[in-house]
């Protein structure tokens, strides 16, 4: 498909083409020769994939016909597109440009970035301060300042925040299990796993956020969950207070404890 827009010597002023979706595979071309109207914003492009290697262009009056144009969104396979409104920026998404609102999630001094990670390194050393939620995926310690927004580790990673020193820890994410204490008591004690499959392993679980987190030992087939005693803080059986029945191991399940026909657990995939 291709779209060819011209005023042939007429009036285009209330002429206006809206594109948000579909697949166009020729050019979106406007002619506005000298002495036509041609308002600005005629061509409205809102979504849609784009596949040829022009896409848009004009003729004629190029100021005018220029102006016709105003992108806010669209997938581009072949280059870059021109025209892009004010606010908005075209993104490399890996094999294509995707057109998208230019939000800020981070600044250095007073140049903002839409990407946080395009602030941390152009920081080289300054403090990197969030101007909105944010999502991290590099490897390492930076100097972030939260100032009051959520910042989320990228899928594969973990991240560790001290605030009180603007330093966040990005480590790749080991493969773990999560848990809910539900029908266990958490005043009453800690959590831990024992795992076998490959060896038996006693790994202890750690709060993050409203649930636990114990980190895998490869190999490990089935498990235990057991909450011990504040007053032992040994991994082993000792100072045992309850168990779940053997469980198989779910890599990136939640496991809630209730009880169930003389044992606990249940388990949930979140």
């Amino acid at each position: 498909m291709a779209i060819y827009a011209t005023s042939a010597g007429q009036s285009a002023e209330n002429v206006t083409i809206n594109i948000n979706g579909g697949t166009i595979n020729g050019n979106v071309f406007v002619d506005a020769t000298v002495g036509d109207t041609m308002q600005e914003g005629a061509v409205k492009v809102t979504g849609g994939t784009f596949t040829n290697v022009y896409n848009f262009y004009s003729y004629g009056d190029q100021q005018k016909a220029d102006s016709s144009f105003s992108i806010t969104g669209g997938i581009y396979t072949q280059y870059e597109p021109y025209y892009v409104d004010e606010g908005y920026v075209a993104v490399w998404n890996g094999n294509h440009y995707l057109v998208k609102e230019w939000i800020p999630v981070a600044k250095v001094g007073e140049v903002e970035y839409d990407n946080l990670g395009d602030a941390i390194e152009a920081a080289d050393g300054e403090v990197v301060i969030l101007v909105g939620d944010a999502v991290i995926a590099q490897l390492g310690t930076f100097n972030i300042n939260l100032n009051g927004h959520n910042l989320t580790a990228a899928e594969g990673f973990t991240l560790t925040i001290d605030e009180d020193n603007n330093t966040v820890t990005v480590v790749e994410q080991k493969p773990s299990i999560y848990l809910r204490p539900g029908d266990w008591n958490e005043a009453d004690g800690w959590f831990m796993a024992y795992f076998w499959g490959n060896g038996l392993t006693f790994v202890k679980f750690i709060k993050e956020g409203d649930r636990y987190v114990a980190e895998v030992p490869d190999g490990a087939t089935g498990m235990l969950i057991l909450q011990k005693s504040n007053d032992d803080d040994s991994l082993s059986w000792a100072g045992v207070l309850q168990q779940t029945n053997d469980l198989e191991v779910n890599i990136g399940y939640t496991y809630t404890i209730v009880w169930n026909s003389g044992w606990y657990t249940t388990c949930e995939k979140e």
